[in-house]
């Protein structure tokens, strides 16, 4: 069929170049009195018997939490640094929180005890991988960009104050770069108050590391080496990974390094000592440094180093060993001799790049050395008590301390990347620690490494800091009893909350398992309401870490619970991009090249098409858009480059050809380009809505949408000629990859729904937009026919559907640094 191309009606949104956001009084917290009466019940506003004052915010998915730094205050209080990441590199929260001395949360600081202190982002990824914090609890961190190409990023250092917020007193205005070092992995605070820290020389040829010295004002103290940088380990002919270093109680500065090679198992470790103006200490080893060769360690050994009371030093390292890397410590005398190499039965996973290693000395000389315990299948964080050395000459483990010499603290579940943080306090020692909950534990140890007591619950504090991850994507059905099914994909799983009409937490029947773990999607792609009151969910599952690639259709009953006689158990291995419920409580799931029936049992019916070309008799491309009616047929968008389209399928999977050209209809774009995003709707009439954006330009991208008869041909009571067309994008509406709109929604009375993102002033707000049913603005909604939902600091819409006759939207919001979803319902 060739649809001719109609003149677009403008729209006018009450002039929306200088349309500003309305704020609904209904979401506001701080709005109170008579305005919420006057606006309670305005359509366009928010439901108030939903949730808490229309919305829900929810805290979905769960970050990983790293461990960087901790430090004890003169008041007992804890501050501590730590990273959040939903697994890319590219995007990472830096958070300072504050705990209490028994171990509890300190919620009189920031929001729950933490304050977001910075974001960062990088195309080379970027992380936190060295602080310090200094003894009245300011923070200075160390920023590490990583570059694929090209010269090493300098280092960026930057320092927070009590209030979480950037101290302007050191260097510019918070943040000094030191050109002459790079990705440094390790800071510390010296008796002065000065940070001292060690990375990658970049002031020499070849490979070195270097040691700088930077005064509490934020600039490098000049009385230190050069400037206030000292190079050290310099001509090595392999590259040095600088790893640990520490400060002795004679002020003297230690750093170890491993050095990488060729065979990549006899790496040497080097240690270098420098007096407190950075020239090198010649009492070790009568040059400042020294070299140990033959260690079993390797390029990517993790480091831990700390100075023992008789003026020595220990460091302790993973060596390679095939399955596991086992932990050594080496004892050495303040001369540099070596006293001991201690094996200890402590070890990371084989490769295990990236995993900290804890060692402290305890009150009475003895160390402690904190890493994964390989007797526990489950890769417990464990701890290791060693000897006093020196004079007494016992330098091996204590075994005496926990059972046969190891202590489990209960803590699982860590693999790759140990997170963990050890550290003296006033009268003891502290570890944080990570693992399967992603959240950190906080367990406290006295003076001698036993636990204490008095903190937590005997001496563990499981920390629950309410991050959330960032929810990726979402999907929203309401079932025939208006029970509200919300899936969601946030760092890499996929979660199922239900909500019954008024917006809460459906209650289930007793012995139901909770809905949050039967979906078994990892990442989620779409979602569809069965005419069981169930639904049907498609996705991916991951078997590895970087591997999401196994394709899940699931289908679970109105109450969460997965449906057995379904497939296997409740799913059934099949891929796709969308699915559709049938009339039988089947699925039919689309996919590139053609389509999938299941019946209600997960068996395949028929499948159809596998060549475009034949499907459409076109070149129109699938797009992943399924819509089905009560009939069992079926509708398909499809698409080229300035063409948009619908294929009909009858229930047997044969084309409609009364839709179109033989099952077709295809609508030119009268020389715009389309852009992915766009969606399809049937209404109860037969007749077909389609909604998507067009580029005449890249600055004019703008919202079309068309309405088809039931025969496929332009429907000329909708719009101008069947289209509307919002104005050149001169208005606060905007549609975009980062959010997923536009999408639609109707009534009963065949109103329509487009959600929208708006962005005004640097902040972004979720935006609905509503049309009467022969396609003018419905001005009698919102404010002239739009309604601006303020339901966080920046938000991202991510879905819609109806409810109880009433539009429910979702987004990705952020409140205080903190990712939520929020979940709200309009009054019609």
């Amino acid at each position: 069929m060739e649809f001719r191309h109609p003149s677009p009606l403008r729209l006018s949104h009450l002039a929306l170049a200088t349309l500003t956001a309305l704020a609904l009084t209904a979401c506001n917290s701080g709005d109170s009195g008579n305005s919420n009466e006057q606006t309670a019940h305005k359509s366009g506003s928010l439901d108030p018997s939903f949730g808490e004052k229309g919305k829900l915010i929810e805290q979905v998915g769960q970050p990983t939490n790293y461990a960087v730094a901790s430090r004890q205050l003169a008041d007992g209080k804890v501050m501590l640094l730590h990273s959040v990441a939903d697994g890319s590199p590219r995007m990472i929260q830096v958070l300072l929180s504050r705990l209490l001395p028994n171990g509890q949360r300190d919620d009189s600081f920031g929001n729950q005890g933490s304050v977001v202190v910075s974001e960062l982002n990088s195309l080379d990824g970027i992380g936190i991988y060295a602080a310090a914090i200094q003894p009245d609890g300011q923070l200075v961190f160390a920023i590490q960009e990583q570059r694929v190409r090209g010269p090493r990023p300098p280092l960026r250092l930057i320092r927070i104050g009590l209030d979480g917020k950037r101290d302007t007193s050191f260097g510019n205005q918070g943040e000094l770069t030191i050109e002459t070092v790079a990705f440094v992995k390790s800071m510390t605070v010296d008796e002065a108050g000065n940070i001292v820290g060690a990375g990658w020389s970049t002031r020499v040829a070849g490979s070195a590391s270097a040691v700088f010295r930077v005064n509490r004002y934020g600039k490098l103290d000049t009385g230190f080496g050069q400037g206030g940088t000292a190079v050290i380990m310099a001509n090595r002919t392999s590259h040095l990974q600088t790893d640990s270093l520490s400060i002795d109680s004679q002020g003297r500065i230690l750093v170890a390094a491993m050095t990488e090679v060729a065979s990549d198992t006899s790496a040497q470790l080097v240690v270098s000592r420098l007096n407190r103006d950075g020239s090198p200490d010649t009492s070790l080893n009568n040059s400042g440094e020294l070299v140990q060769s033959q260690t079993g360690g390797h390029s990517h050994s993790s480091l831990a180093m700390t100075p023992e009371a008789n003026g020595g030093f220990a460091v302790a390292y993973n060596r390679r060993e095939k399955i596991r890397d086992p932990i050594n410590v080496l004892r050495f005398r303040d001369d540099g001799s070596l006293a001991a190499i201690i094996e200890t039965p402590l070890s990371t996973p084989s490769n295990g790049i990236g995993d900290r290693i804890g060692l402290v000395p305890t009150s009475d000389g003895r160390l402690l050395l904190a890493n994964n315990s390989p007797s526990n299948q489950q890769n417990e964080v464990a701890l290791v008590r060693l000897g006093r050395g020196g004079t007494s000459g016992d330098y091996g483990r204590d075994f005496s301390f926990g059972k046969d010499g190891v202590l489990q603290t209960g803590i699982t579940g860590v693999s790759f990347g140990t997170s963990l943080d050890l550290s003296r306090t006033s009268n003891g020692i502290q570890l944080f620690a990570s693992g399967n909950k992603s959240e950190l534990t906080a367990l406290s140890f006295d003076s001698l490494g036993n636990p204490d007591s008095r903190f937590g619950k005997s001496g563990v504090s499981e920390l629950n800091f309410g991050l959330g991850s960032v929810p990726q994507q979402t999907a929203m059905a309401a079932n025939n009893a208006n029970r509200l099914f919300v899936a969601t994909t946030a760092a890499s799983r996929t979660s199922l909350l239900m909500l019954d009409a008024n917006g809460r937490r459906a209650s289930l029947p007793s012995g139901t398992p909770n809905p949050s773990n039967t979906t078994g999607i990892d990442l989620l792609q779409d979602m569809t309401a069965l005419p069981d009151g169930g639904i049907g969910l498609m996705g991916t599952r991951c078997q590895l870490s970087d591997d999401c690639s196994l394709p899940v259709v699931t289908r679970l009953d109105a109450d969460g619970r997965r449906v057995s006689r379904f497939g296997n158990e409740g799913e059934v291995s099949l891929k796709g991009d969308a699915i559709a419920a049938m009339p039988d409580n089947g699925l039919v799931v689309s996919h590139f090249s053609g389509y999938t029936r299941l019946n209600a049992e997960g068996k395949v019916q028929y499948q159809v098409g596998s060549d475009n070309q034949w499907l459409t008799g076109a070149p129109l491309y699938l797009t992943g858009k399924l819509t089905s009616a009560q009939d069992g047929s079926f509708d398909a968008l499809a698409w080229r480059y300035d063409v948009v389209g619908i294929i009909r399928h009858l229930p047997d999977g044969k084309l409609d050809e009364r839709l179109g050209n033989k099952g077709v209809a295809s609508l030119p774009l009268g020389g715009a380009q389309r852009l992915d995003r766009w969606t399809q709707l049937r209404q109860s009439n037969g007749k077909l809505l389609l909604a998507g954006v067009i580029k005449y330009s890249d600055d004019d991208q703008r919202l079309r949408i068309y309405r088809l008869t039931a025969d496929g041909k332009p429907d000329t009571s909708y719009g101008s000629n069947g289209m509307l067309e919002t104005p050149q994008r001169s208005h606060p509406v905007n549609f975009d990859n980062s959010s997923r709109t536009p999408q639609l929604a109707q009534q009963e009375d065949g109103k329509l729904y487009v959600l929208a993102r708006s962005s005004e002033n640097g902040s972004s707000h979720t935006r609905l937009l509503r049309y009467t049913a022969d396609g003018q603005v419905d001005s009698s909604f919102g404010n002239q026919g739009e309604a601006v939902l303020n339901l966080g600091d920046t938000e991202v819409p991510l879905s819609l559907t109806m409810q109880s006759g009433r539009p429910v939207v979702s987004s990705q919001i952020t409140l205080k640094g903190f990712n939520r979803l929020a979940i709200a319902r309009v009054l019609p």
